[in-house]
């Protein structure tokens, strides 16, 4: 509680600011776009807005709104702030989206010709498409849908239609792979040298993270949404960025060892780390950039040095920038806040002193101003080189080209306002990203799977499946208990496939173009939860067990280790609500081929509840949907649910005759069971797989050599390469003669795929049957026993499906 005298000098410091905040600010807002001028001294004919700059504004003027909210004031005044806070974001927003088909390639392609647009006309909005500029920003885009999300959470209606929603959601999608993304940075120059190089950035990187972290379960209509409008973020994208990003911590990137741009991102807005090792070694090394008047930008920063004299650097031009950096005010009142969040006032209070010595009072204006950035003057350059902090350096005031610097005077408005005592910490961080995140009010509140903290104790959920009950009895004669599709139902059993092509509907909308999300491989995290999707529970087995996708289903020795690695990978990583989910599929192929015995030792380990440290229970699907993670895809459409291909993997019931282990020997010869080809065996497999020995046939000629049943050597005789001395039977093997058949088989299909694609129909009068069904049914037959031409066959059919995928986008 607060007394009247303390309420009522806090009114008065609130009206204060909110004169300065309208005449540094609002005044600038353009009464049209709503946005503010990147150079407020520049014609509007010829101004730019810039996004991150206007984000900046907009906080701030958000966070005095916020201020006077908390007294309970509900005057002219508060309601004004908020209405230009919005107007600005939804400026934002409207201009991005008239890029929706930028985004849209962005989301394919990742490079710099398709990367949204950073700078808006100051008077229409539109995009300035001005190809010098370098747009590909991540940070930019990740600090808008960061605060988007903090100023809905506070109240604010900033999102109108489910058509502006999806787009939100995409945007989301644009920013989940910036641990793959080199950009340009905070700073719009790429690398240190200024060459117009683009790298891979930790501010970058822990704003997406940071956004993505806030977006996860969000509902983007506010208390007024329902659940159409709810955010998603890839838990596995996530994953990678925070690795990513605590692997290149503390440093910023390749070429710079730190970086100025990693105190926003370490503290306010993002608190993108909370391992307090890596965040205090990150700070502390951005000490070393600290001076009497700010921070550097990095070392050797050549910009706005009298020094500086082209846009790009030449090589070696770096070392005339050394000891004159230009240093920036602004990172002193991001300090300030830095400060408040971990509860250190005097540090604060030091901050702010160096602040106002640094202050700047032009004749015309009435309040004064924090400079963009102080230089070196020319006559001191080699005095201050010889003994740094001794000179005394000039405001860029002096210079008269764009002195006013909004991004700076916005942070340094909020610093004060928390110095002053009107605004508090929650008033800024509504979502609690300082807090740990398993105590935020997303993680706490939403229905929906939210990115929270690693589980104290953690244990995963072990589903054992057998695709047929035939496999299920043989298993269990070594007391190795598990359950066939038809048993876990009421729940669907779907491969990773499927509920990516579920995902597609997520931020779809065919008025802007927007696809949805695209076709990305589901990760072991994703795998590790159960869906609710239109009214059915469905459990996703991982990427590992589909057929199509790997052919370490057949190599039993590396899905071992495989699954192991996930195993670790799940207990490091996992950060949701709930018990990851690990369902291992049993296939019958796996215990007729050779390695039978290595998977059913593994499985009867299993039992132990331990795998190489990791803590396992192992039990029902159904039993373990209360203490899992359940995600609800609400945005699936009910006509899609009926859909043949989202009915999910169905029970086998054909297929080999054998009740136990010791009836293999039957199924298949001795001799396969451990077959390991010679490596000029390999070589020629290599070479039959090559599909210019087609090219010359015909269509017809081709679907006859591909559905022969009988010795393809009487329709196209093939002559391998010649066998080395010694070995001229290498190839006249049963084995050899059935792998250079099936290699003949896929050098035929890929033929096909290349002319009429994956889809082209080889029996349209009989049974359906197309070029991708006999992939997958090659795959499985070559995978049983000869895994080297399984590695060969299914690396060529992914490439394969990759060409026909392009061509397809094309």
């Amino acid at each position: 509680m607060v007394s009247s005298w303390e309420e009522e000098e806090i009114r008065q410091h609130l009206n204060e600011f909110y004169r300065i905040v309208n005449d540094q600010l609002i005044k600038y807002q353009h009464p049209f776009s709503g946005l503010f001028p990147q150079r407020p001294e520049t014609s509007p004919l010829n101004c730019v807005a810039h996004v991150r700059d206007n984000v900046y504004c907009a906080t701030a003027i958000w966070a005095l709104h916020r201020a006077f909210q908390r007294l309970g004031d509900d005057s002219g005044q508060s309601y004004e702030l908020r209405q230009s806070a919005v107007k600005c974001m939804r400026a934002i927003l409207l201009g991005w989206m008239r890029q929706a088909d930028r985004l849209e390639n962005f989301k394919m392609t990742q490079n710099l010709e398709t990367c949204l647009y950073t700078r808006l006309d100051y008077e229409t909005g539109t995009p300035v498409d001005d190809t010098g500029y370098r747009h590909l920003q991540m940070d930019c885009v990740g600090l808008y849908v960061l605060q988007l999300a903090q100023m809905i959470l506070s109240g604010l209606q900033i999102i109108h239609t489910k058509v502006e929603a999806a787009f939100v959601q995409n945007l989301i999608f644009y920013i989940e792979r910036a641990y793959r993304i080199p950009d340009y940075g905070m700073w719009e120059r790429g690398s240190k040298q200024n060459r117009d190089i683009t790298e891979l950035h930790a501010s970058s990187i822990g704003m997406a993270k940071a956004a993505l972290e806030s977006m996860s379960g969000f509902n983007i209509f506010g208390s007024e949404g329902d659940h159409t409008t709810v955010m998603f973020a890839d838990i596995d994208a996530h994953s990678r960025n925070s690795s990513i990003l605590s692997t290149l911590l503390p440093r910023e990137s390749a070429s710079k060892g730190t970086d100025a741009a990693l105190i926003p991102t370490i503290s306010w807005p993002a608190f993108a780390i909370h391992t307090s090792s890596i965040r205090h070694a990150t700070m502390d090394r951005v000490e070393i950039l600290k001076g009497n008047y700010g921070y550097k930008r990095f070392t050797r920063d050549g910009y706005a040095t009298v020094l500086e004299s082209s846009d790009f650097y030449s090589q070696g031009e770096l070392g005339k920038f050394r000891g004159i950096e230009n240093e920036w005010p602004m990172f002193f009142a991001y300090q300030v806040i830095a400060a408040y969040f971990d509860k250190e006032m005097e540090k604060a209070e030091q901050f702010g002193e160096n602040l106002e010595q640094l202050l700047v009072h032009p004749v015309s204006e009435k309040y004064p101003w924090l400079p963009k950035y102080y230089f070196v003057p020319e006559g001191s350059l080699a005095a201050e080189r010889e003994k740094p902090g001794s000179q005394i350096r000039r405001s860029n005031f002096k210079l008269r080209t764009d002195p006013r610097f909004l991004w700076g005077q916005s942070v340094y408005l909020i610093s004060q306002m928390l110095l002053k005592n009107v605004l508090t910490i929650h008033d800024l961080d509504p979502l609690e990203r300082h807090c740990p995140a398993d105590t935020r009010p997303m993680s706490l509140l939403s229905r929906y799977s939210t990115i929270t903290s690693r589980p104290s104790t953690m244990c995963v959920q072990m589903i054992l499946l057998a695709e047929s009950t035939r496999l299920q009895q043989i298993l269990a004669t070594y007391g190795i208990q598990t359950q066939t599709p038809v048993e876990i139902e009421p729940l669907k059993l779907w491969p990773p496939g499927t509920l990516v092509k579920a995902s597609a509907f997520m931020g779809f909308n065919r008025r802007l173009g927007l696809k949805g999300r695209p076709p990305r491989p589901l990760g072991c995290l994703g795998a590790s939860k159960y869906y609710r999707v239109s009214g059915s529970t469905v459990l996703v087995f991982p990427h590992l067990f589909e057929d199509q996708s790997f052919y370490f289903s057949y190599d039993i020795k590396a899905l071992i280790e495989e699954v192991k690695n996930d195993l670790i990978f799940l207990s490091k990583w996992w950060r949701m609500k709930g018990r990851p989910n690990y369902c291992f599929l049993v296939k019958e192929d796996m215990i007729i081929g050779h390695g039978r015995e290595q998977l059913i030792r593994f499985l009867v380990s299993l039992q132990s509840n331990y795998v190489d440290g990791v803590r396992i229970v192992l039990g029902r699907a159904q039993n373990f949907v209360a203490t899992g993670c359940i995600d609800h895809l609400d945005f699936f459409p009910d006509w899609a649910a009926n859909s043949e291909e989202f009915e999910g993997l169905k029970q086998l019931y054909g297929g080999r005759s054998f009740r136990s282990l010791t009836d293999l020997p039957r199924v298949l010869d001795d001799e396969d069971l451990d077959a390991l080809l010679p490596a000029p065996l390999v070589i020629a497999i290599a070479d039959a797989t090559n599909r210019r020995h087609f090219k010359k046939m015909s269509d017809s000629d081709i679907v006859n050599f591909v559905l022969h049943d009988g010795n393809r050597q009487e329709l196209w005789p093939y002559k391998p390469p010649d066998p080395p001395k010694g070995k001229e039977n290498v190839f006249t093997t049963p084995i050899a003669l059935r792998a250079i058949d099936y290699a003949q088989e896929a050098a035929a299909l890929h033929e096909l795929m290349h002319r009429h694609g994956l889809d082209y129909a080889l029996q349209p009068n009989g049974d359906p049957c197309n070029v991708r069904d006999f992939f997958s049914s090659l795959s499985r037959r070559a995978g049983i026993n000869q895994i080297c031409f399984n590695r060969i066959g299914l690396a060529f059919y992914a490439k394969a499906s990759c060409e026909a995928s392009d061509t397809k986008d094309n």
